[in-house]
This record gives C-alpha cells, structure tokens and sequence, in this order.
C-alpha cells in the first residue's frame, strides 16, 4: 500500500515516511518520530543533496538527479501527526513557498527495486542559497561524519537561547548575558536591533534544527 492508500487502525494509521540528514537515528529530529515506528528499511530517492550552512542536508526532489540514500520508515500516526509536525520544523502548507522544509509525498524506491510513496521533508527550491553547498556525490551520510553540523557545535546555552528567541512574538525581549551575546554575535546567530535581539537567518535556519 501507498502513503494515500493508509491503513486505518481506528484513529491511528499507517504511514510512509523517508528519512535522511537530521531525521535519520540518532541526529535531532529522530526522537519526534521513532516511537511511531513499526517497520524500517534502507531506500532511495531521486534528486540532489544540499549542506545548508548550519550544516544539516536537505534533499531537493528531482527524477532525473542522483539516487540518494535514507530510510523507509512506516509509521503508526494519528490525524494530527503531519500538522504537528509541521509546525515543529517551520512548514506552512497554506504558504509553502516561505517554508525552507517542504513536505511532498515523493516515489520511494526499495532496496528490491519496487517503488513506493511516502512523505519527505525536502529543500524548498526557493530557498537554496550561495552559501548552500551541493554534495556533489550525494553521500549526505559521509558528509556528516567528516564535518558535523554546526548545530552539534554549539553550546547547550546556545541552542537553548536561540530555541527562545525563535519563539518570540513581536517585539519580545528575551534576556541575555553579555558574554553570551558576544559569543552569538561573533556565530553571527543574532542582530541587535536597538532594543531589542532577533535571529539572524543563519540563526532562524539553526533553530529549525533545535529539539
């Protein structure tokens, strides 16, 4: 069965999902998911393979581009899994175009070669930027171990700091300590606008990858 033809399991369903980069075990986003997790297996998809400059890969979708690798997970959700979810990593499906995640339902090829539909948070095209470097061979795993993300890099602190601050409504203050908000401003995380600090967009993308 596909991704659209779900098995419902009274208010819960069965569900595809690939997972790569920050989904993948043991990185940041796993832990939103792998409780729900019936079955896993290795799988590909087509497209190419950005390294955003906090240093986590995203997938853009293309059937013509390299076969990239990741996990087939089928999940056991409820209704409102996805649009938690989506909240969660920044995704408006009423204004997708602003989301640096996409969510797609993407042909997943098996390990067997049969293909299969699932969900994959992918690079929204819009938002590729000169400072996105594509992994030219597509081993977004390999990529990782050679130079960790620089989200892994910063300090408990930090990220505690930027998740707030992500979370800020208008004109919001969140208090920080001076040697702090050198430290962030020398990662260039944070602009100070007078009054007040925001997220810088090398800070706003970071916070997308924050548990």
């Amino acid at each position: 069965y596909t991704f659209w033809d779900s098995k419902v399991c009274g208010s819960e369903m069965r569900q595809n999902f690939f997972t790569y980069g920050a989904f993948s075990q043991g990185k940041v986003h796993y832990p939103k998911y792998s409780q729900l997790i019936q079955n896993s297996e290795k799988a590909s998809v087509r497209g190419e393979v950005y390294r955003l400059r906090s240093g986590y890969p995203l997938i853009e979708l293309n059937p013509e581009g390299l076969r990239i690798q990741g996990s087939l997970c089928e999940l056991t959700v409820t209704e409102s899994f996805w649009s938690i979810l989506d909240e969660l990593l920044g995704f408006d499906s009423m204004r997708p175009e602003k989301s640096l995640f996409l969510r797609q339902t993407v042909q997943v090829e098996r390990e067997d070669g049969t293909l299969i539909e699932a969900q994959i948070y992918g690079l929204n095209p819009k938002k590729v930027t000169s400072t996105d470097k594509k992994i030219t061979n597509g081993d977004w795993h390999q990529d990782l171990l050679d130079r960790p993300p620089l989200v892994e890099q910063l300090a408990d602190r930090h990220r505690e700091y930027i998740f707030k601050l992500s979370k800020c409504k208008g004109r919001d203050i969140v208090p920080i300590k001076l040697d702090m908000y050198r430290e962030l401003m020398s990662l260039e995380m944070i602009v100070d606008k007078g009054r007040r600090l925001a997220l810088t967009s090398l800070g706003l993308e970071t916070s997308l990858f924050l548990s």
